[in-house]
């Protein structure tokens, strides 16, 4: 079995994938619009990693 690793997000699918993930996965009235979040990412005040093995994405770890 390959080891699960974190990495930030690289490239364009990756950030697709959180996206996506983060909509399915919190109901509208307790998610941060995504435009703060990637805000907050791009002056490192949060932090977001894509959870992967063997290169699959398989979700995303935050602090906000």
């Amino acid at each position: 079995m390959e080891p699960i690793t974190l990495s930030p997000p690289a490239g364009a699918i990756q950030w697709l994938q959180l996206y996506c993930l983060y909509h399915r996965s919190f109901p509208r009235s307790e998610r941060k619009p995504f435009g703060i979040i990637l805000h907050k990412y791009r002056r490192s005040s949060t932090d977001i990693w894509c959870i992967l093995q063997n290169g699959v994405f398989l979700g995303f770890a935050a602090t906000m």
